[in-house]
This record gives structure tokens, C-alpha cells and sequence, in this order.
């Protein structure tokens, strides 16, 4: 009996113990198994720390550069520094899906582990051990790096608000310099349509003076030209006048040339009358002379009779005997 009731305590304290072990066992897989999850936990915040200080190390490189850089240029790099922030915002997204991946596979490694209980007791005993530490330092590491990402995110905020205050001054900036240069393009439009109404108003002084200048200019040929004509023909007349009397003192010189050739005429044909009758009466004479020569003169030769006047005179024996 007693035999019986050591073997059915010890049964049941075996029994106990196994379920205890098991229980202890499968507590440890799922300790090892959050701790698991908890690192992979901190490793993806650590990279996100990692990620949003590189983020943030890149803002403040971006802001050096923008305090070099012109005025102009830092809505360039507030625009650069917004698009950098989405590609930090996908990359978190993607880290996320990597994470959520993860504590996927940490499930099947869970569920995996569970047909594996007994095969990995011992080794969950060390690995508690080791998660314990690997905990800790992993906590401390988790908030370090959550202390980084909480300073990462205030200096990520704090440039994000630089970021607006720098592109609400440029654009206050820049809506100042479109108003001044619209009210300098009007003013040069004033000026320009001023400068245009006083060109065109010297434009019309200047034709009418010009027509005036053309209509006294147009009076004074015209005038000119009549006291030119008259003069011209003032002129004319004189010269006409000239001509004329000109040539009725030719006309008259002319009639006087006449007449005196005339007379010259009539006297030498006097002269030449006397001296054909003085030839004539020679004739006779030298005819009754030749009749006696010897020789018979023929009525087609001419006789040189030199008459009173020194002039030679050929006259043809027969008109002599005619």
C-alpha cells in the first residue's frame, strides 16, 4: 500500500514536473521568442534612429550649403529638402514592411520552434541567459537610439520650420521684387506712352511747321519764279528790242552797203561804157589800121585794149566788127 502510494506520488510528481518543465520550457521559447522579436524590434528602430540621423546630419549638411548658397537658391533647397523628407517617409514605410516582415518570420521561427520544444530547452536556458543581457544592452542601445531619433525628429521639425520660415521669407521676398518690378514695368509703360504722346505732339508741330515752312517755301518760288519770269522776260524784250535794232542797223548798213556798191556798180559800168566806146573808137581806129596789114585778123581772136583806168580789157574783134 504504502509502495502504491510512493509510486502514485512519485508518478504524479514525475508528472508535475514534466508538465512544469514543458510549461518552464515553452515560457522560455516565448521568452526567447519576444526577445527575439524585442531585438528585432530595437534593430529596426536603431536603423530607423540610424536612418533619421543620416536624414537629419544630410538636413543640417543641406542648411550649410543653403547658408552659402544666394538668397534665390533656398526655395530650390527647401523644395530638395521636402522631396528628401518623402523619400525619408518611404523609406520608414519601407523599414516598416521590413520590420512587420520580420516579426512575420519570427512568427513562423515561433511556430517552427514549437515542434522543436524539447530539442531546444536547454539551449532556451542559455539563450535567456544571453537575452537577458543581450536585453539589457539592447535597451540601453534601444534608448540611446531612441533618445538620437527623439533629437533627430526635433532637429528634422526644427528644419522643417526653418525650412517654411526660410520659403515664407523668399516668397514674401519674391512677391516683393514682382511688385516692385510690376510697378517698374508700369511706371516704364507711363514713361514710355508719355514719351510717345510727346513725340507724336513734336511729331505734329514738327509736320505742321514743316507744311508752313513748304506753303512759305511754295510763296517764295512762286514769287521768285514770276520775278524771275518777268525779268526773263524784261530780258527778252531787251534783247529782242537789241535784236531788233541790231538788225535794222545791219538792214541799214546793209542797204547803205548796197547802195554804195551799187553806185560803185553804176560807176564802173560808166567807166566800163567810156571805156568800151573809148575801145570801141580804138577799135575802129586799129581796124582801119589793120585793114591795110598784111594779114587778115579772124573775128574769134581777141583784142587787149588797156583803157584809161589802167584796167585790161579783152574784147573780142568780132563784136568790134559787128
Amino acid at each position: 500500500m504504502n509502495e502504491q502510494l510512493i509510486w502514485i506520488l512519485g508518478t504524479a510528481f514525475t508528472m508535475v514536473l514534466v508538465a512544469w518543465l514543458l510549461w518552464l520550457g515553452r515560457r522560455r521559447r516565448q521568452r526567447a521568442r519576444d526577445a527575439t522579436a524585442h531585438r528585432e524590434t530595437q534593430r529596426a528602430a536603431l536603423e530607423q534612429a540610424e536612418h533619421a540621423a543620416r536624414a537629419q546630419r544630410l538636413a543640417n549638411e543641406r542648411d550649410h550649403e543653403a547658408a552659402a548658397e544666394p538668397p534665390l537658391a533656398a526655395a530650390t533647397q527647401a523644395r530638395r529638402m521636402a522631396e528628401d523628407e518623402s523619400r525619408q517617409q518611404a523609406d520608414a514605410e519601407r523599414d516598416m514592411a521590413d520590420l512587420t516582415r520580420r516579426v512575420s518570420q519570427a512568427e513562423a521561427t515561433r511556430l517552427a520552434d514549437q515542434d522543436a520544444a524539447h530539442e531546444a530547452a536547454r539551449a532556451a536556458e542559455d539563450a535567456e541567459h544571453q537575452a537577458r543581457q543581450t536585453a539589457a544592452r539592447e535597451a540601453a542601445e534601444a534608448s540611446a537610439a531612441a533618445r538620437r531619433a527623439e533629437e533627430a525628429e526635433a532637429a528634422r521639425v526644427a528644419a522643417e520650420a526653418r525650412a517654411r520660415e526660410e520659403a515664407g521669407r523668399l516668397a514674401r521676398e519674391e512677391a516683393e521684387r514682382a511688385a516692385a518690378a510690376q510697378a517698374a514695368r508700369e511706371a516704364a509703360e507711363a514713361e514710355q506712352a508719355r514719351m510717345a504722346a510727346e513725340e507724336e505732339r513734336v511729331r505734329l508741330a514738327a509736320e505742321a511747321e514743316a507744311a508752313r515752312l513748304a506753303a512759305a517755301a511754295r510763296e517764295q518760288a512762286e514769287r521768285l519764279a514770276r520775278e524771275q519770269a518777268e525779268r526773263e522776260a524784261a530780258e527778252a524784250a531787251r534783247l529782242a528790242e537789241e535784236a531788233r535794232a541790231r538788225a535794222e542797223a545791219e538792214a541799214q548798213a546793209a542797204r547803205e552797203r548796197a547802195e554804195r556798191e551799187a553806185a560803185e556798180a553804176a560807176e564802173a559800168a560808166r567807166r566800163a561804157a567810156e571805156a568800151e566806146a573809148e575801145a570801141a573808137r580804138q577799135a575802129e581806129a586799129a581796124t582801119r589800121a589793120a585793114a591795110a596789114a598784111t594779114r587778115q585778123l579772124r573775128a574769134d581772136e581777141t583784142l587787149v585794149l588797156v583803157a584809161d583806168d589802167s584796167k585790161i580789157v579783152r574784147v573780142k574783134l568780132s563784136r568790134l566788127l559787128a
